[in-house]
């Protein structure tokens, strides 16, 4: 039967293309790791690295039973951390992942009032793009992603979240604004601020616009939202930005955008791994969040409707 630490020891050689390097951070001889090595190519009957140089590079079989291993790992390691969390399950650490504007807008008082609810559970938050995340769902990296689905939706399971527009940010010197609204197709030619590839509000916007049959002229792109405002206040463009960003510029317009008359919009959702069991510290999370999220977004659509 496949002995786990070999499997565990293969990734890590896997990932350091060195035996050396892999020994130094397993602790662990190098001799003692080569024969670890060994007895699991023996076992399988695959030759799963190739030297070259001074390098051990993956074969093509190796490639394929490297994906396997992380998906065995990742699912060894939720079952550990669900033994040491049984009991009530009450204690644990829950690792969630988000776009740095959704954490910015709905973790601070999430966290104040979940700790309360749960304060024996710790929420580790990691910062990265859509498809980053979902990668590191399916790696046992993060128990939850917060972001869109990207076409994956049968892999993850899912609570929605209340969805979120997407916002025109722009100066005086652009005229785009159409009963508080702008349309997409108005952005054709127009100089575009955006977010970098790999975010969700970026993949929205380009499918609005192949559906809209125009090419965005993209000047400038970023990772950060801030910097996209700050350079659509200087007019040098029209930044597109998520309803989560939140911006005190008394310069810049903000108005919600609409494609073919509906309007463009993330529908977010908390996102894990449905083959994955979830420790039970994390059973109570995504409905949890979902009810802060609710709220947060109800409170802010009734205030927009009193002003």
């Amino acid at each position: 039967m496949m002995n786990l630490k070999h499997v565990r020891t293969f990734a890590v050689i896997a990932q350091h293309g060195s035996v050396a390097k892999a020994a130094d951070e397993l602790r662990i001889t190098q001799p003692a790791l080569s024969r670890q090595m060994k007895a699991l190519q023996e076992e399988l009957g695959l030759r799963l690295f190739d030297l070259v140089g001074r390098r051990l590079l993956l074969t093509a079989e190796g490639k394929e039973f490297l994906q396997h291993c992380h998906g065995l790992l990742g699912y060894a390691g939720a079952v550990f951390e669900n033994a040491r969390s049984l009991g009530q399950g009450k204690t644990g650490i829950l690792r969630v992942g988000g776009a740095p504007q959704t954490i910015a807008r709905f973790f601070p008082s999430f966290l104040q009032s979940y700790q309360k609810q749960a304060p024996d559970i710790r929420v580790r938050l990691v910062e990265a793009r859509a498809a980053d995340q979902l990668a590191m769902v399916e790696r046992g990296d993060l128990h939850f992603a917060i972001t869109i689905t990207l076409g994956q939706e049968l892999r993850f399971a899912r609570q929605p979240l209340p969805p979120v527009p997407l916002l025109a940010l722009f100066s005086k010197r652009y005229h785009l604004d159409r009963r508080g609204i702008v349309d997409v197709r108005s952005l054709d030619g127009v100089p575009l601020l955006l977010l970098e590839p790999g975010f969700a509000t970026r993949a929205t916007f380009d499918a609005a616009c192949r559906l809209a049959h125009i090419r965005p002229n993209v000047v400038f792109e970023s990772a950060a939202p801030h910097t996209l405002a700050d350079l659509a206040e200087a007019h040098q463009g029209v930044a597109v930005v998520p309803g989560t960003f939140t911006s005190a510029r008394a310069r810049l317009r903000a108005c919600p955008l609409v494609a073919l008359n509906c309007p463009m919009q993330l529908n977010l959702a908390v996102l894990w791994d449905s083959k994955r069991p979830l420790p039970r510290s994390a059973e109570r999370f995504p409905e949890a969040f979902a009810k802060h999220v609710e709220k947060l977004v109800g409170s802010r659509s009734r205030a927009s409707a009193k002003s």
